[in-house]
């Protein structure tokens, strides 16, 4: 991953709402690389996304307590898992 990527995961978890940036970072990529060596399918890679989307929306609900909320949270993981395939 070139620094441009990496700016860029780091965009993105931040505003995804991760705390912990650099074990969110780490879990992505175990994700990423666990796809590609064809250990996890594309639904377990859902629920792993869908499980790290209803944290994060339960975190973020006193800010931004409505869908909106959560389609961003779940665009960034989108976005984030794009490498998975």
């Amino acid at each position: 991953m070139d620094e441009q990527e990496s700016r860029k995961r780091h965009d993105d978890v931040l505003l995804a709402g991760f705390r912990a940036r650099a074990s969110a970072v780490g879990l992505l990529q175990l994700v990423v690389e666990l796809r590609r060596a064809g250990a996890i399918d594309a639904d377990a890679v859902g629920r792993i996304r869908d499980a790290m989307a209803a944290e994060l929306a339960l975190d973020r609900s006193t800010a931004r307590p409505d869908q909106e909320a959560q389609d961003s949270v779940l665009r960034h993981l989108d976005q984030l898992l794009a490498e998975t395939g």
